[in-house]
């Protein structure tokens, strides 16, 4: 059973914001409403990384970001290396319409930028009761 949790007021401006602090926030909101304990998490649409480490909260979670934007990967890895993490924190570009995992392997898909990925294509690289948390306009679900 998928849940549908929407993103608190109060953090959402805090969403645009790049702080370490607030993308710890940010995680925390998204690992509490989707109630994920450990495995590997995705971050779809990861732009500088910051939220991709935040994703991170103990070693328990392996994250991954994932962006069509060249620029935005360089960036992403040289903040996570910057933090130390990287390893149990990657970034990489993809084709923007293929997730790059096998069938039933991710526990955790933040989509911040859905671009050309289909719904189908989302659902099929969760494991079962895997959850997805996406942002539709101005919530997130």
């Amino acid at each position: 059973m998928r849940r549908t949790a929407i993103l608190p007021g109060a953090l959402l401006a805090c969403w645009f914001a790049t702080s370490l602090a607030c993308g710890a926030d940010r995680a925390k909101v998204i690992l509490d409403a989707t109630n994920v304990q450990g495995g590997l998490v995705v971050h779809l649409g990861s732009g500088d990384g910051t939220l991709t480490i935040a994703l991170r909260i103990s070693d328990r979670y392996v994250v991954h970001g994932l962006d069509t934007e060249q620029e935005n990967v360089r960036r992403a890895r040289q903040y996570i290396q910057s933090r130390g993490l990287y390893g149990p924190v990657t970034a990489e570009r993809f084709d923007g319409v293929h997730l790059p995992y096998t069938d039933g392997l991710v526990n955790l898909l933040v989509v911040e930028q859905a671009g050309r990925v289909s719904r189908e294509e989302m659902l099929r690289v969760l494991v079962p009761g895997g959850m997805i948390y996406m942002k539709e306009g101005d919530d997130w679900r």
